[in-house]
């Protein structure tokens, strides 16, 4: 009988430790400042960044690989670049997948993709109003977040400055209802 929850411990041990290595508590976040806070909204002042940038034409698993790769050492100096999170998705006009540089990378400086698909781009500071929600990837939920957070933009007196995007932390890996995702709104 011992050995079987030695076996049970060693196996949740080991489930837990992968769910910790697939969730954003293994990356890098983003950095910003809380400005204001609402129940699962918010503002938030996001400095200036270095993200690299690739289209998605319709398909985001090869989006995210095109990126996946670069951080991977697909790269001119073959150089691994930690994952940060979150993962954001431009599916308006844009049509664009991005991720974060490091703030160890980007002191060393960020090593050009090998890839002509894969850009380097500096994102200005901005101020974006967040809603956060769970679930795994689906549009009928980014929709369902992005129409909640205009509402509150509305009932708020505030104005969007350009397109929703969507922002996922999580691996797909990771159940459902523990993934964190938001939908954000660049504001005036």
């Amino acid at each position: 009988m011992k050995k079987l929850w030695f076996i049970l411990a060693a196996a949740g041990g080991a489930l837990a430790l992968a769910l910790y290595k697939l969730s954003r508590f293994d990356a890098e976040p983003a950095p910003y400042e809380v400005t204001r806070s609402e129940g699962r909204f918010e503002l938030r002042r996001y400095p200036s960044l270095t993200v690299a940038r690739t289209p998605m034409h319709g398909d985001r698993d090869a989006s995210f690989k095109r990126l996946f790769r670069f951080i991977s050492g697909e790269n001119e100096r073959k150089e691994k670049i930690p994952m940060t999170t979150p993962v954001l998705f431009e599916t308006s006009v844009r049509n664009r997948m991005t991720f974060f540089m490091p703030a160890g990378t980007r002191a060393r400086g960020i090593p050009q993709p090998a890839s002509k698909e894969v850009e380097l781009d500096q994102q200005k500071s901005s101020e974006v109003a967040v809603v956060r929600f769970k679930g795994p990837m689906r549009e009928q939920s980014e929709r369902r977040a992005v129409e909640e957070l205009r509402a509150w933009l509305r009932t708020k007196g505030l104005e969007s400055n350009g397109e929703a995007f969507i922002a996922y932390y999580d691996s797909p890996m990771i159940p459902g209802p523990l993934r964190r995702n938001e939908a954000m709104i660049p504001i005036s």
